[in-house]
């Protein structure tokens, strides 16, 4: 879940960037003498300003929330949920070998009680019966 945020984090200033530099370019075209008078005569131009003031705004709190999102994801704390599954294998009565339940392997129970099967490496324990 960390690589995700900080993957998502560190995408989202880049593309807030560039929306931003659009918007931030053409607002500074419109605040000009020309491009005051082009929107006071123009309802279209006033549109194009009012889309790009938009642009340069949600470009800068597109960029802000992505850098968050790194932070969040490098300072978060990623919860441990996984744990170890064991097969349990029963050895019955005076058995000194049983089977891997995944592969089948023969596994000496004199020696090994606990640990990894050595064949698919899957994690056993041992139980005894009578």
């Amino acid at each position: 879940m960390r690589a995700g945020l900080i993957a998502q984090g560190a995408v989202l200033p880049i593309i807030g960037w560039f929306v931003f530099m659009i918007g931030y370019n053409n607002v500074q075209d419109y605040q000009t003498t020309l491009g005051v008078i082009g929107r006071y005569l123009s309802s279209e131009a006033q549109q194009k300003y009012q889309m790009y003031q938009l642009m340069e705004a949600g470009g800068g709190i597109l960029a802000l929330v992505g850098l968050v999102l790194v932070a969040a994801g490098l300072v978060g704390h990623e919860k441990h949920t996984s744990k170890t599954v064991k097969r349990r294998v029963i050895a019955r009565g005076g058995q000194r070998a049983v089977r891997c339940p995944v592969c089948g392997c023969a596994l000496d129970i004199t020696t090994q009680s606990e640990g990894k099967c050595p064949e698919c490496k899957t994690p056993i324990e041992v139980v005894y019966e009578g």
